[in-house]
């Protein structure tokens, strides 16, 4: 999770250089849901290395984790009402090419079983420019209306987007 914060600092660091001037908020935990949601699909050396780059043991250990966390994130949204004055939602999306079709076990343990998210099968090369429109889509409802473009464009040769989007509003 350091690490993961480290990212979250230096993302928002760039939108500071950038001359962003808006709120800007960061999330670490959407990274480590990212990470751990590949790490989860993983075989071989890459596992091996995600494990521990993770701090985990096991595939198992980060499906307790995730587990855990997605059941605190769910249990925010069923209270979510004006009384508390808390909103807090996650939502996952995962984008895999399709020639790369994914393992049964981890499209519906993991991705829909644990995250919650569908996998939606799409042809990065020839219509990468149709899934950038998909993906921002799905961005700007997860954040309700709050990010509108999460991407400008996708490499043809790309194989999976995962994502992770928290909404959050307090008093």
């Amino acid at each position: 999770m350091e690490f993961c914060a480290k990212i979250a600092n230096q993302l928002m660091l760039k939108k500071i250089q950038n001359g962003f001037s808006k709120n800007i908020v960061s999330s670490s935990l959407s990274i480590d849901a990212v990470l751990n949601m590949l790490a989860a699909g993983s075989t071989g050396r890459t596992l091996e290395r995600m494990l521990s780059f993770l701090g985990s043991q096991s595939v198992d250990e980060i499906n307790a984790k995730l587990r855990k966390m997605m059941a605190v994130a769910e249990g925010c949204e069923s209270s979510e009402d004006a009384s508390n004055g808390l909103i807090l939602t996650v939502i996952n999306g995962a984008w895999v090419d399709q020639r790369f079709p994914l393992v049964h076990k981890y499209k519906e343990e993991v991705l829909k079983g644990i995250f919650k998210c569908e996998a939606n099968t799409v042809d990065f090369t020839t219509n990468a420019d149709q899934v950038v429109d998909e993906i921002n889509s799905w961005a700007n409802t997860a954040s309700r209306g709050l990010i509108k473009d999460i991407l400008k464009s996708i490499p043809r040769k790309t194989a999976l987007v995962l994502a992770n989007a928290i909404y959050f509003k307090g008093t």
